[in-house]
């Protein structure tokens, strides 16, 4: 249990030290890698069609993230737990 926690500690550090490069990036306007210029995109043009609050970079981000993984689950065989189909 204790190995898990230090795993998941060293994953969220992992992932802060990314993202801030990210949000660097964007700030600067440096451009980014493809897959953030397509978040990017999609958030700037939610913003200029329909303004919702609640959509945030950071959001939309996650929002594509999790969609990708939903249909690696049901799609993918070799995705952890492969599709979800008991054998």
């Amino acid at each position: 249990m204790k190995i898990f926690f230090l795993r998941l500690v060293i994953l969220f550090i992992g992932l802060t030290i990314a993202h801030l490069g990210v949000s660097f990036f964007l700030l600067a306007d440096l451009g980014s890698d493809p897959f953030n210029v397509m978040i990017q995109g999609l958030f700037r043009t939610e913003q200029q069609l329909f303004s919702f609050e609640f959509a945030t970079h950071g959001r939309i981000h996650m929002l594509i993230s999790f969609l990708i993984i939903v249909v690696l689950l049901f799609t993918d065989s070799s995705f952890p737990h492969g599709n979800l189909k008991q054998t």
